[in-house]
């Protein structure tokens, strides 16, 4: 999140890419969702709307699916609120 920040948007897509594959790898379904998540925000940050809004719904939904806190899945359809 700290490179998207930046600027630095092809390193925070790797380290997204790479959370989101290491998380699904070790059945985190959560940590994965988050990762998708970030990867829609990057892609918002790009003015990529449509590949931003399927990876923050992929997030809100895997959030939602995995269990996660209702802050963090209320959180997640804000993001994607807004996006919209």
């Amino acid at each position: 999140t700290a490179l998207t920040w930046l600027f630095r948007f092809d390193e925070a897509e790797l380290g997204f890419e790479r959370a989101r594959m290491r998380a699904d790898t070790h059945g985190l379904p959560v940590l994965a969702a988050l990762a998708r998540g970030g990867l829609g925000q990057l892609a918002l940050h790009r003015g990529d709307h449509p590949l931003a809004l399927r990876e923050l719904e992929a997030g809100a939904r895997g959030l939602a699916a995995g269990g996660a806190p209702r802050q963090q899945q209320v959180e997640a359809e804000r993001e994607l609120a807004d996006a919209y």
